[in-house]
């Protein structure tokens, strides 16, 4: 269960999306469909985590 201020889970759940390399467009996207005064910011947190995970991982290592 939720509480404090349901807008303000909203926003702190959009702003990590950015700040896990998501653009605004993806972002919206995915949190167009949610109402962000309704408690329901774990099913977008879900919802941007699944978009973040399916991401190509980038590639780690040395070049040359």
């Amino acid at each position: 269960m939720v509480t404090g201020n349901p807008v303000l889970h909203y926003l702190a759940v959009l702003k990590a999306a950015r700040d896990f390399g998501l653009d605004q467009r993806e972002i919206e996207a995915v949190a167009g469909g949610f109402d962000p005064r309704r408690p329901r910011t774990t099913q977008l947190a879900d919802a941007l985590a699944d978009l973040i995970l399916s991401r190509p991982a980038p590639s780690a290592g040395c070049s040359g």
